[in-house]
This record gives structure tokens, sequence and C-alpha cells, in this order.
């Protein structure tokens, strides 16, 4: 086989694998199933270029190791599971998450410019027709393909009746204001007038519309995140005082006007959120749907401290007499979700591995300033912020869109100022 032949075929396989990751976004839509199997595809196209490529020393890096001593850690999980067959899928399953996290960064940082900048604009596009969608939900009440959600206060989307598209939402949010950021800095032949134009005020007003979509989703403890997350991220950026207040007290406002002339909206912000938790935090959170969860896992918990009931077994263990009957298959909270399934031993693996990213991420965004970084290393600390409700960590949809996420946030490169 000819030098030329070996070439054409390395370009195949990095162009479809590039193709397939700027499907990252959407491909949830079509349900796990094929989400997890475009996942795997890309992991075995990954491994086949790098040996192809003879780069397979690219996997020797400290985020790869810490993430094969956290699957190793599910392995051993696994064998003292109350029940090996059910955790089997989760625990070895885990490892195309890693390769996942690598084959993004394998692009961010690759050589061929074109193919990562092809995976930002299809990401942005999507965004674009994502957020569309929402908007025209807001306006109609159903969106461009006739779903509309069965709970009053929250949209749909593409999801139909699957109500998260609220988690989607907020996974990729800041990552294509990012997107903006840096074809706006960038030397890219991008040149479209809108983003090359972008300043502090065109980002105050889209993080504003992000805000109020977030709002309009209907999924409070996402909104809490969206909120914590646009603040942070505004303030980091633009550094311009005036503006972050009059941000703060805008977006305070904006949503405050919603929420008081929407019935919908004021009885689930309002009534049966905000109200109860001022008047007495401790007893809402206690006497909350979301708070009977965590003290079923608190039990369950207690009652394997060391290595919990093991991956997926939580919905089996709840089933005992013991416990209260609960119709949940998992706490709603990771913290709780880890501490259950994992035992004392697994999660202090886990807050050692989340403080250990956090601070590696941090010191990389000072040294670099990269916005990929920042965004992502937001949504990272939100989403496992303690209390706040949460989707299950080691699902399909929920463990790619983090997982997407940690891979920007261990990926960097040097970005300019905004005003540049």
């Amino acid at each position: 086989m000819t030098s030329n032949t070996v070439e054409k075929k390395q370009n195949k396989a990095e162009k479809l694998c590039c193709f397939l990751l700027s499907l990252l976004p959407i491909i949830f839509f079509l349900g796990n199933g094929v989400g997890n199997s475009l996942v795997i595809i890309i992991d075995i196209l990954f491994l086949f270029i790098l040996i192809r490529n003879k780069e397979i020393s690219f996997l020797n890096d400290f985020t790869f190791y810490l993430l094969i001593i956290f699957w190793l850690i599910l392995i051993g999980n696994l064998i003292i599971s109350i029940n090996i067959e059910n955790s089997l899928g989760r625990s070895v399953g885990f490892v195309r998450f890693i390769l996942l996290v690598f084959a993004l960064k394998y692009f961010l940082q690759f050589k061929k410019i074109k193919l990562k900048e092809f995976i930002f604009k299809t990401w942005l596009f999507f965004f674009i027709i994502i957020l569309f969608d929402l908007i025209f939900e807001i306006i109609f009440g159903f969106n461009t393909l006739g779903f509309s959600s069965y709970m009053p206060g929250r949209l749909s989307g593409f999801f139909n009746q699957e109500l998260k598209i609220g988690h989607l939402f907020l996974s990729f949010f800041l990552i294509n204001l990012s997107i903006i950021l840096y074809f706006k800095s960038s030397s890219s032949q991008f040149n479209n007038r809108l983003i090359k134009n972008f300043n502090n005020n065109h980002l105050f007003f889209l993080i504003l519309l992000f805000i109020l979509i977030s709002f309009f989703i209907g999924e409070r403890s996402n909104f809490i995140r969206c909120i914590i997350m646009s603040i942070l991220f505004f303030i980091i950026v633009s550094k311009e005082w005036v503006k972050i207040i009059k941000f703060v007290i805008i977006s305070f406002l904006i949503t405050t006007i919603f929420l008081m002339s929407s019935k919908n909206y004021h009885w689930r912000y309002w009534q049966a959120f905000l109200k109860p938790l001022i008047s007495n935090p401790v007893k809402f959170v206690k006497n909350s749907y979301y708070g009977s969860h965590y003290k079923t896992a608190i039990q369950v918990f207690e009652n394997n401290r060391l290595y919990g009931v093991g991956l997926k077994n939580y919905r089996i263990e709840v089933q005992k007499d013991k416990y209260t009957k609960l119709s949940s298959i998992h706490p709603h909270q990771v913290h709780f979700e880890i501490l259950s399934e994992l035992g004392i031993i697994g999660y202090l693996f886990f807050i050692s591995f989340v403080f250990i990213s956090i601070l590696r991420s941090f010191l990389s965004f000072k040294n670099t300033k990269d916005y990929f970084v920042l965004s992502s290393m937001l949504y990272f600390i939100t989403i496992l912020l303690p209390i706040l409700p949460s989707g299950s960590f080691f699902t399909s949809f929920g463990a790619t869109v983090f997982w997407i996420n940690y891979a920007f946030m261990t990926s960097s490169r040097k970005t300019q100022n905004l005003n540049e």
C-alpha cells in the first residue's frame, strides 16, 4: 500500500470522526440508543486514527490516567455490588466516555484547524435551530414539529415528552457563546460580519436572552445554574462593572415581570418554589419531592457505607421494605447518587477528582484566558452543586453532555480580549 493511499485513509477517518463529533449536540433527540452507538463509533474511529498516525502517546496525559483510575474504581465496585448483572453495562461501559473526552480533545488541539472549525460551525448552527425552536414554543405553545409539553410552565423542545431540553440547553449555551468569541478573535476564514463585530454589548444582550429562555424552559434547578454561569461568565469576560451591575438588575427585573405576569410560571417559580424556600429553607427541602429522595439516598448510604450498592442498583435497593416506597430510580442529586451507589470510597475519589480537575482548569484559564475552559468549568462546577436537584450522573444523556464539557474544560488555547 502506497503512502498516498494510507494518507487518504487517515484523512477519511479523521473527517468521518470530525463529522460524527459535530452531531453530538443533537443526536440524543433520536434516543439514547442512537446516542450511545454514535459515541462508540467515535471511540473506535479515534483509536483507529491514533494507531494509524502512530499517536498513541496522545493518551499519555494526566487527565487520561485520572479517568482510568476512576474507571477502575467502578470496575472494582462492580465486583462487590449487590447486583453485578445490573451494574455491568454502566461500570464497564464508562470507558466510552474516557475515549470520547480524548477524541474531542484531539480535534480541539488538532493541527488541521478546518476540522475543528467545522465542529464549531455545526454546533453553532444546531444551537441556533434549538434556540429558534424554543422561542417558537414560547410564543405558540408548541414547537416547530408540533410537540408541546404535558406540564404547564415547562418547554419540551425537540425532546417531545421527555422534559430534558433545559439540561441540553445548559450544557451547550456557554460553549456556543465561546464559539462566537473564538471566531471573533481568531484569524479564521469564517468572516461572518455579525460575529466579527461582536462586542460586550452583544454579549450583554445574548446572555440576557439565554437567561430568559432558561426561565421559560421551566427547569428550576437548571435555571438557577444558568443564572450563576451567566453572571460569572459575564463578570470574567466583560470586566465592565457598570454593565455587570446593569446585567444583574435587568436579569432580575425581566424574570420578575414574566414570573408575575404568567399564572403557570408564577405558580411554578414563586408559589411552589421561592416562597416556601424563603419562608423555611430546611423545612422546604425536607418536605419537598426531592427531599424525600435525598432522605432515602442517605438511608441507602448508611446501610452500605463503604462500597455503596453499585451502579444502577439504587433502584433495586429502595424496593426493600425498610425504605419508603418511591417511584424514582435515582436520588435526583449527584452527590447522594454517588454516595449511595459507590459508597465513601468511591465518593472520596470522586471529590478528589472534582477538586483536581477544577484546580487544573482554573490554572489553565488563568494562563490562557481560554473562553472554552471558562465556560465548561462553570458548567462543571454548577452541575455538581450540592442540594440542587439533578439528573442521574451516569445515564447516557447526562454523562455524555457532562464529559463533552469536561473535554473542553481540560483543553486550552490562548484567546484575545473581546474588544480587540
